[in-house]
């Protein structure tokens, strides 16, 4: 079972103490809730991207010879990792029944309509022919924080973890707007993090928390 939304707002809430009202109320737009939602989920793509708790997740479409783009583009896919193309098929072929041409590396890459993968070269009509035209990869997903526990992916165990790469957004966010009021915040488990510090100075004092943290 997942990590919530609802599980994590109100601890995250108390722990910017009173700083988190500089990210509004229930009357502003965004709200309140909707800003620190926000911040977390940002702490949940972290924890992926940086590897401290990558999700790895795999999927498929179907590839036509001579094709690079392709549009079929996971709404959590962060990058692409390894082609799962070959593995299956190639093991019922013959060495000289194996395609010459390399095989295509697979990529995410933005354009004016949206993201696609790409293949690079484009997969050929021999690669086709000999692997199929179902083509399945790995990627590196963002990990998803919602009101579902079936459907959060992150662990409960991991809940000062997702506080803390919060707090981190959370100052950034303060110190480019430059906000220069001292501030104090709660460690994710209770305790003082810190006492009159500026969110630049937080900022950088709670990133290297999180970076040292297992």
């Amino acid at each position: 079972m997942g990590l919530t939304a609802a599980e994590l707002l109100p601890d995250y809430q108390a722990s910017l103490s009173d700083a988190a009202g500089v990210f509004g109320d229930d009357t502003t737009t965004p709200t309140l809730e909707q800003n620190l939602t926000r911040h977390l989920k940002v702490a949940a793509l972290a924890l992926s991207v940086d590897g401290k708790r990558p999700l790895v997740k795999s999927a498929e479409f179907t590839v036509v010879a001579g094709t690079a783009r392709y549009a079929e583009v996971p709404d959590d896919l962060v990058v692409p990792r390894a082609n799962l193309w070959p593995t299956y098929a190639a093991q019922s072929l013959q060495p000289w029944e194996q395609p010459i041409e390399p095989l295509p590396a697979i990529y995410k890459i933005t354009t004016a309509a949206g993201d696609v993968l790409m293949l690079s070269p484009a997969p050929t009509c021999a690669q086709v022919r000999a692997y199929g035209s179902t083509f399945g990869y790995t990627y590196l997903a963002a990990h998803a924080v919602t009101d579902d526990a079936d459907t959060s992916t992150l662990l409960v165990t991991d809940k000062n973890l997702v506080i803390l790469r919060a707090q981190v957004e959370a100052m950034r966010e303060m110190a480019f707007r430059n906000i220069h009021k001292p501030v104090n915040l709660k460690a994710a488990g209770g305790g003082a993090v810190s006492s009159n510090m500026q969110p630049s100075a937080l900022y950088e004092k709670l990133l290297e928390e999180y970076r040292s943290a297992a």
